[in-house]
């Protein structure tokens, strides 16, 4: 239709596919496009979600600490403007790029938090995939928690299934592969 808000928010979800893709050209693309519009300014509820997407973009690209202060800031407007849409893949791509930058503590509280303020009743389509990443850091840990993991996972399993999510079961499934393949008991994983 060519009507600024649709081609806007085509961008975003476009760029938001690239990135689960792994095609950080494309989402740069995408978001660089997005940034550019004419009417980019007057539409500043997308500019926070936007800047999720870039910093997560960054954190693939290597450019962590720049991806995460993007992330960080993108985190706390979208919660501030109630804008719950992208919040969860926000929080989720912030908590992973903590743990990998060695700040497992803080990456198990941003998860922790955001699982809490969810609730799994909630209508929250990344759930699983959030669950998923507290197991993924649990199992960072200084002195891992495989118990508390494993629950997670099948936390994690459990929502996917409910949600008909084959995309996050299948990433979970993976998880609890690793993890019993870690243990000594690949076959069984």
């Amino acid at each position: 239709s060519n009507r600024p808000l649709s081609v806007c928010f085509s961008f975003i979800y476009t760029a938001a596919v690239f990135l689960w893709c792994g095609d950080n050209r494309a989402a740069r693309q995408v978001l660089e496009k997005l940034m550019a519009h004419p009417n980019w300014h007057a539409l500043p509820s997308m500019h926070a979600t936007a800047f999720a997407l870039l910093g997560a973009l960054q954190i693939r690209e290597g450019k962590v600490d720049r991806g995460i202060g993007l992330v960080r800031s993108a985190v706390a407007s979208l919660r501030s403007d109630r804008q719950n849409l992208y919040l969860a893949a926000a929080v989720g791509t912030l908590a992973k790029g903590l743990a990998a930058t060695g700040h497992v503590e803080e990456a198990l509280s941003v998860v922790e938090g955001a699982l809490a303020e969810a609730g799994e009743g909630s209508e929250m389509s990344h759930f699983p995939e959030l669950v998923r990443i507290q197991a993924e850091i649990l199992l960072a840990l200084a002195q891992p928690d495989e118990a508390r993991a494993e629950a997670a996972i099948e936390r994690s399993l459990s929502a996917a299934r409910r949600q008909a999510a084959l995309s996050w079961e299948l990433r979970t499934s993976m998880t609890l592969t690793r993890l019993r393949s870690k243990q000594g008991r690949g076959r069984e994983g």
